[in-house]
């Protein structure tokens, strides 16, 4: 089954999405209000794709960079040309599809997990807004393959990428064109979340790596987020 952007979280039923855009549109909230607009709200839920739920943005963040951003910088960072290791994604996508691979398949994935050229240029991949459906599925897997070369694969490779994902400053640019913003929040969301999930030790690197308030209060939300569903499959474990 493919992993889309707006997946579910188990119990808790709170998209990582909402992780990210509950940021975004709680720093509309003015300064002077900023104590009670942190974190996401049971009633500020999302429930639907980004596709389908248009987010707003806020004119400026709170505690931007005092210069002015240049033109390249007020840019949308959206991808424009084809994804040079598309062919190797879309690959490891079909071998995650298979239930009994056989020997040949097996060998094709592990090489996959282990090829640190195509692990490096993930990056590109996971800083750049998708713009299209296809680009968005080409994340996903960029991050499940980054996720499993993580468990069993080139684990030094991986770790650079996602960490220069999570040092990515882009979403702290509250003159980027409002798609790509809301895009990159979501990469970035799914990155701290499924990371630090499956590598507890990670906290450290990611906490050293966020370059900014958006990125701080969207961690925040992930590890209040992982706290509660962790309480609850405890509770749910007691149960039985």
């Amino acid at each position: 089954m493919k992993r889309k952007r707006s997946i579910i979280l188990t119990s808790a039923g709170i998209m990582i999405l909402g992780l990210a855009l509950g940021v975004l549109k709680n720093s509309e909230t003015p300064s002077s209000d900023k104590s009670e607009s942190s974190g996401v709200s049971p009633e500020k839920i999302l429930t639907s794709s980004p596709r389908d739920t248009e987010a707003t943005l806020p004119a400026s963040t709170p505690h931007a960079a005092s210069s002015s951003p240049t033109p390249e910088e007020t840019q949308p960072t959206i991808a424009t040309r084809p994804f040079i290791y598309e062919k190797e994604l879309q690959e490891f996508a079909h071998l995650r599809e298979k239930v009994l691979p056989n020997p040949d398949e097996q060998r094709l994935r592990k090489e996959l997990l282990h090829n640190s050229r195509v692990l490096r240029a993930l990056q590109s991949l996971l800083v750049t807004a998708p713009g299209s459906e296809d680009g968005l599925q080409l994340q996903n897997t960029a991050l499940d393959l980054l996720l499993e070369a993580l468990r069993s694969g080139a684990r030094a490779e991986a770790v650079a990428v996602l960490k220069a994902v999570v040092a990515d400053s882009s979403i702290e640019n509250s003159q980027l064109d409002t798609q790509a913003r809301t895009e990159l929040a979501g990469v970035k969301a799914e990155v701290l979340f499924y990371w630090s999930a499956a590598d507890p030790t990670a906290n450290s690197t990611i906490e050293a790596a966020l370059p900014g308030p958006v990125s701080q209060k969207i961690w925040g939300n992930v590890q209040i987020q992982q706290k509660k569903n962790l309480a609850e499959s405890r509770s749910l474990q007691a149960q039985r």
